[in-house]
């Protein structure tokens, strides 16, 4: 009788085991295909934010953000693009700054640095997504560049306005 107990507990353990690792093979390639499809929309954004600003950046401009003001349905998210062209005579790392008395900074996503080479203009994706705020109010973003330095390189000024 004691056998035919031992026998039953193998069974079921071997039957959790299989289970578990069966479970953990189908998470991992699922988390492993989410974090493909992220990294594509980042990349494609990334892209897209390099073309549009090399294409519509005006001549001379040091900082340029596609659109000033923006309407922005709760919940859901709206992509602008940063250009920087570095004027500085050589490579460097431009720190992105977000600042906001009116509305949350963390509204705005986008890198906190852009490497551009010296002479030529880097593109920056910036995402806006508010979750919860009144609707019909307007917030205002100061978005600050630094160079390297710590040196304020530019500065502009946008507004978003919930619907």
């Amino acid at each position: 009788m004691q056998k035919k107990g031992a026998i039953q507990l193998s069974i079921t353990t071997i039957i959790v085991i299989v289970i578990g690792i069966t479970l953990l093979t189908l998470g991992i390639v699922w988390i492993r295909g989410m974090m493909g499809r992220l990294s594509g929309l980042t990349e494609s954004s990334f892209e897209q934010a390099e073309k549009m600003v090399r294409e519509s950046m005006p001549e001379g401009e040091k900082l340029w953000i596609s659109g000033v003001s923006f309407d922005v349905d709760l919940g859901k998210q709206k992509e602008t693009y940063l250009g920087i062209r570095n004027i500085l005579g050589e490579t460097q790392t431009f720190k992105i700054e977000i600042k906001s008395d009116t509305g949350d900074p963390n509204w705005i996503l986008c890198p906190k640095e852009k490497v551009v080479e010296a002479g030529d203009i880097g593109g920056v994706p910036m995402i806006i997504k508010i979750k919860n705020a009144p609707a019909g109010e307007t917030y205002f973003f100061t978005i600050n560049v630094y160079d390297e330095g710590g040196n304020l390189y530019g500065s502009e000024i946008i507004s978003i306005t919930t619907k």
